[in-house]
């Protein structure tokens, strides 16, 4: 297992990412999947172990779905894919023929030979299975489909009619708009649109400012610096320097504000009571001038008309 699939599958183990990413590719951002709808399902199939494998309930349905990343571009992606929903496929069927064999040796009846010869019965139903592909290379060029991959187009494709379709379902991130990406409820929106501008380094400093990223899960940074290395180390320190900067000077600029603003009012309030104006009035005038509550307008009447006095 290389690092990017480690990362990986390491944030995925969040299930609130997970509903995210199939609101996102599934429904264009509406939120139909909750990770209370999610629940952990069995990565291994046979000899192989998938990364990422979730059983989602989606309305009355359960269904299965994997979580694929890829950093560099597979040819054979389609059959690949394919090969791993087959995989689940069979790996349920044995699960009810086993069960229903052991049914059948308690003295379970079955209404078919079929049923008992195969072990499968005619009311019994797989759980729908499919893969999410997350591609980070950039656009991806290679066949989107088995159809493709066989070097079939439609016309051809539908001529041959034995010859089942399988498409991929890939999201692209570089290929990703911003629009697209702020449909994400998730911290997945923040991680996308870095890994979106890989290898621009000014544009991944503007996107770092956004104060979001000064609170990102250990997690989310790691799988980040999987792909940035020492680069972003170095960038989140600039920035949380520049942050820090900045917000030393806006505190300062707000503490001037506040003591001139602070010295208006005392002259104010000062120049009304040489006056002899009501406090009432002088309440009032701070209130208008300064866009004070009254009950604030009251504490600085009364603070600085007691120094006076």
């Amino acid at each position: 297992m290389s690092k990017f699939d480690e990362v990986w599958k390491k944030y995925f183990s969040d299930n609130r990412r997970v509903a995210d990413l199939m609101n996102m590719f599934c429904y264009h951002g509406e939120q139909v999947v909750h990770p209370e709808d999610i629940s952990e399902a069995d990565p291994v199939q046979g000899k192989f172990a998938r990364d990422t494998v979730r059983k989602v309930v989606c309305g009355q349905k359960v269904m299965i779905c994997g979580i694929e990343s890829q950093e560099t571009m597979d040819y054979s992606m389609a059959a690949r894919i394919m090969g791993y929903d087959l995989r689940e496929y069979e790996k349920q069927i044995k699960t009810i023929r086993d069960r229903n064999k052991d049914a059948f040796k308690k003295g379970c009846k079955y209404e078919e030979a079929g049923e008992y010869l195969y072990n499968f019965l005619r009311t019994d139903r797989l759980d729908p299975a499919g893969t999410i592909v997350i591609y980070s290379g950039g656009k991806w060029t290679g066949p989107r489909s088995l159809w493709e991959l066989c070097g079939l187009n439609k016309k051809m494709g539908r001529r041959l009619k034995i010859v089942n379709d399988y498409p991929l379902h890939i999201i692209e991130i570089k290929e990703l708009t911003e629009e697209r990406i702020g449909q994400f409820r998730s911290d997945v929106k923040q991680v996308f649109s870095l890994l979106k501008y890989l290898g621009k380094k000014d544009k991944i400093k503007e996107i770092m400012r956004n104060e979001n990223y000064a609170h990102l899960s250990d997690d989310a940074g790691e799988l980040i610096e999987a792909y940035c290395g020492k680069h972003f180390r170095s960038m989140k320190k600039e920035v949380d320097q520049m942050s820090s900067i900045r917000e030393d000077f806006e505190k300062m600029m707000r503490e001037e504000r506040e003591e001139g603003r602070d010295e208006g009012i005392k002259a104010l309030v000062e120049d009304n009571i040489d006056e002899n104006v009501p406090e009432e009035r002088i309440v009032r005038k701070l209130m208008k001038y300064f866009a004070l509550s009254e009950e604030d307008a009251d504490k600085y009447v009364k603070k600085f008309a007691t120094k006076v006095a």
